[in-house]
């Protein structure tokens, strides 16, 4: 007599556990990106692996002679410094935003004792945006990247899967 025996293993995971275990993953893998990822757009490498454009020689030459230096999107760093994050993740996905104050901060009381050419000067400065180019380079995401983010993505559900914070609380008979 043969004797067949079949074991259905469920899944521990509910819809909302499974939401709320990828919500958590995407916020992790877009904090992971803004800390150790947008800082490689800042370096010199960036115009290699990011390909970013290239700037003239005459606007390279000054730059090194100026700041000593020749990285994309870095003059004096006021950019990079300034940059601020802001991440709100779904289980679908998750959304970085990033900001950057271009100016440093003026007092009211300095502004005031201003004339109205170093005023129109200042607001002219404070109003400035980064070019759309430039704001591509900064963002720009590359393949490698991708397929690195999807992995620890898997690898994270798998691991946090199997915890107790994300098991079913009451069992469920299968016969």
């Amino acid at each position: 007599m043969l004797k067949i025996e079949l074991q259905i293993e469920r899944a521990n995971l509910t819809a909302r556990l499974h939401a709320r275990l990828m919500r958590t993953i995407n916020r992790a893998v877009a904090e992971n990106h803004a800390e150790k990822r947008v800082p490689k757009h800042f370096e010199e490498s960036a115009y290699g692996r990011y390909r970013a454009r290239k700037r003239s020689e005459k606007y390279v030459a000054s730059k090194k002679k100026r700041f000593g230096h020749n990285r994309p999107n870095v003059r004096t760093g006021t950019l990079y410094r300034s940059l601020r994050k802001k991440i709100t993740a779904t289980q679908y996905g998750s959304k970085l935003v990033m900001t950057s104050r271009l100016n440093k901060f003026i007092p009211q009381e300095d502004f005031e004792q201003m004339s109205p050419a170093m005023r129109a000067k200042l607001s002219a400065k404070k109003n400035r945006r980064l070019a759309n180019w430039q704001k591509r380079e900064i963002a720009i995401i590359i393949k490698g990247e991708i397929a690195e983010d999807r992995l620890m993505m898997a690898r994270m559900y798998k691991k946090a899967a199997k915890t107790p914070e994300y098991q079913r609380k009451r069992k469920r008979r299968v016969s």
